[in-house]
């Protein structure tokens, strides 16, 4: 079946407009909380780290999903807040649901896409892997240069990984190193890469390729189970969250999902 993303989040987002319709869809409420919890948790380190103060920034949110990053910036006291989402039933649902932000219905791929404002801060959470082809991905980075004033700072998560990873379903997860040369190419700087996830999403990361095949086994009996069986989620939710914070203090890369911190010049 061909991946039709606008088609497949609005069906995806009008049968389940929560977290696990943006999550681990079969994992359960409970893991669910956990996993964006340990995300929101490691944003508003990396923000700390970083030094960045958020309250006189302009944020749009590319891939607003059901807006769980937007009521993360507006928790953060930001100074104005948009969101981008290529499911006009997402935007309906977060214009009804926050009408003094600004939302709309805009594939970050276009490349007829106008700029009607420009940002201080724009981020691309958990969207450029669910971009397949490549002329595709490279125009989301030069919408992304050109949605931001100077100066801005750019949040992207993917696996950000070793090696190129292929594709995986609709999960097309890109290197370290192709990010770092198209940015740059862009006149975009990296400023650093976090750990987010080793084990509560796919700890794909691993440069060894046989330790990879066996780890990722092991993980899919683990969330196999967890989907048949989600009060397993109100137990190992909590448990993964744990070994996450662990795993980060020895790992600065992770395992899995990371984010890329970088600055539009």
């Amino acid at each position: 079946m061909i991946y039709n993303p606008k088609e497949f989040w609005n069906q995806r987002l009008s049968k389940n407009f929560s977290l696990n319709g943006v999550g681990h869809i079969a994992a359960g409420v409970s893991f669910n909380k956990w996993l964006y919890k340990s995300r929101a948790r490691r944003l508003k380190q990396v923000l700390s780290k970083l030094k960045i103060d958020v309250k006189s920034k302009n944020v749009l949110d590319i891939g607003c999903g059901i807006g769980f990053y937007v009521d993360f910036w507006r928790s953060q006291g930001v100074s104005s807040l948009a969101g981008f989402d290529i499911s006009s039933f997402a935007i309906q649902q977060l214009s009804q649901k926050y009408p003094n932000n600004y939302f709309e219905e805009i594939d970050i791929t276009n490349k007829e896409l106008k700029i009607k404002c420009q940002y201080d801060i724009v981020c691309a959470f958990d969207v450029l892997y669910h971009i397949e082809k490549e002329d595709a991905f490279e125009q989301a980075l030069d919408n992304i240069k050109k949605l931001c004033v100077p100066n801005a700072l750019i949040f992207i998560t993917d696996m950000l990984s070793y090696t190129e990873l292929g594709i995986h379903g609709y999960f097309s997860p890109r290197s370290y190193n192709k990010y770092y040369n198209l940015l740059a190419k862009r006149g975009i700087k990296v400023i650093g890469v976090y750990n987010i996830n080793s084990i509560m999403s796919a700890p794909l990361d691993i440069s060894n390729y046989h330790l990879r095949i066996i780890i990722n086994f092991l993980w899919g009996i683990m969330m196999k189970s967890i989907c048949r069986f989600n009060l397993l989620g109100v137990f190992l939710g909590p448990i993964l969250y744990l070994v996450d914070i662990i795993m980060a203090k020895f790992l600065s890369r992770g395992l899995s999902v990371k984010l890329l911190v970088a600055r539009n010049e």
